[in-house]
């Protein structure tokens, strides 16, 4: 398998100064993969920083870094495909989740010449109408909750 690797964050309470404990996305694809990049969120949870007050302990999950989405190209044959692997924020509302969402919404607007593919863990509720909503008009499709076909 070809692969991609994006780094979230470094996990302060794990790992140790030679070998730091790093926690991210990857990409898994039996067809090569290009043009990897990163898309950083601006909007971040600030639960996990660390304070002064909280010892860097694994218990506590004191991290580096912020929710990213892993973006690859590959071809199919002649078909040209980006992928979008996301991790919204888990801690916090729907509020900040939706701006993650639309952020990588508005990157992949820019791709609309392509096949594009959103996946990934999104940390909502499964029906959530306002990403529902978002996702349907950033013109993708639902696959998993298309209908099934029936029998004549």
């Amino acid at each position: 398998m070809n692969y991609v690797f994006g780094k979230q964050f470094q996990e302060l309470g794990e790992g140790s100064i030679s070998s730091p404990a790093y926690q991210g996305l990857a990409t898994l694809s039996p067809w090569p993969l290009t043009q990897a990049r990163i898309l950083r969120f601006q909007r971040q949870s600030k639960f996990w920083r660390p304070r002064w007050y909280i010892p860097n302990l694994g218990v506590f999950q004191r991290r580096l870094g912020g929710r990213i989405a892993l973006i690859c190209e590959l071809c199919i044959g002649s078909k040209k495909i980006v992928t979008y692997n996301l991790h919204l924020k888990s801690r916090g509302d729907d509020d900040l989740r939706l701006r993650q969402l639309s952020e990588t919404l508005a990157d992949a607007a820019r791709n609309m010449q392509s096949i594009a593919i959103l996946g990934g863990d999104f940390n909502l509720e499964s029906g959530n109408a306002k990403a529902d909503s978002a996702v349907r008009m950033a013109g993708f499709s639902d696959a998993v909750h298309m209908p099934t076909c029936q029998a004549q």
